[in-house]
């Protein structure tokens, strides 16, 4: 059975990232040997970019069902609360988007190119480019530039709410 150890690290060092893991199964033939930074761009390179680490939410309860990048709002009002960072079902715990990057759901119809505002239509209940006057249902600014040839889809903003 293969071992994890860190190589000459004791635990008052300060790691940087440069030293090295071994991975040994007691026979040097099989042993490897690579950096904590190789593995963290490796684990890294691995995960979904969902959401990253500077987006700030709340924990809801979901009072119905959600996707992912879908405006919610407080329930019977057209106020914005945030974006759904899940896809849940009604009683399921729900994390909303008030603040940071996150992706957002735009209709087929709409063309983002990136720097353009995303506002919240409270008519239509959906994510569109604004023209720069608009205030009080501006949400963030679009990050990637995505066409309306595309079905409905998930883009990038950073949420200024």
């Amino acid at each position: 059975m293969a071992q994890l150890r860190i190589h000459n690290l004791t635990e008052a060092e300060e790691v940087t990232g440069d030293e090295k893991l071994v991975l040994d199964d007691s026979s040097f033939s099989n042993a490897l040997s690579l950096t904590l930074n190789k593995l963290a761009t490796y684990v890294l390179s691995k995960t979904e970019s969902v959401m990253h680490a500077e987006t700030l939410y709340y924990n809801m309860s979901a009072d119905g069902g959600w996707g992912v990048g879908e405006v919610i709002t407080i329930s019977g009002t057209e106020k914005l609360i945030g974006i759904s960072l899940d896809s849940v079902t009604s009683g399921e715990p729900l994390r909303v988007a008030y603040a940071g990057k996150c992706q957002v759901l735009v209709g087929e119809t709409v063309d983002v190119i990136a720097g353009d505002y995303a506002i919240f239509d409270t008519s239509t209940r959906e994510i569109k480019v604004g023209d720069g006057s608009e205030i009080v249902n501006r949400i963030g600014i679009f990050l990637e530039t995505s066409t309306s040839e595309e079905s409905a889809r998930l883009v990038w903003v950073l949420l200024k709410l």
